[in-house]
């Protein structure tokens, strides 16, 4: 109870253990694309958000995120979330939902970089006219 009233989960039990300066985000996606890969696909929330999951992840890694990426991690976890056969739907979504509350400002970081990216990619092309 008091692991649930913290916000968590006892799972398997297991613990991951990582070094300091770990890319967090990365380390969410790593986890989610397992979630992808084991999910029994029975249940439409988990089989489908998990996909949705993995490709907004993954385009936030890629540096090609946007700002409404992340209220569509929450809003996609938040359905998944109580919504599935088993636990497992709800395991899925720890990851993302602990890293967007502790390490948020890792995620703004990339899309921030996403935006420069972009920003540069235009510049010379509006020069232009």
């Amino acid at each position: 109870e008091s692991v649930a009233a913290a916000g968590s989960m006892l799972g398997s039990g297991g613990v991951t253990v990582m070094e300091e300066g770990t890319d967090m985000v990365w380390a969410a996606l790593r986890l989610m694309e397992f979630f992808y890969h084991e999910s029994c696909g029975k249940c439409s929330p988990c089989r489908e958000g998990s996909s949705w999951l993995v490709q907004t992840m993954r385009r936030i890694v890629a540096k090609r995120g946007q700002m409404e990426d992340l209220e569509t991690l929450v809003h996609l976890c938040k359905n998944i979330e109580g919504r599935t056969v088993c636990a497992f739907g709800d395991a899925s979504v720890a990851p993302i939902m602990s890293t967007l509350k502790h390490w948020r400002p890792e995620y703004v970081a990339l899309i921030q970089a996403a935006e420069a990216a972009n920003l540069i990619k235009l510049e010379p092309a509006a020069a232009r006219h």
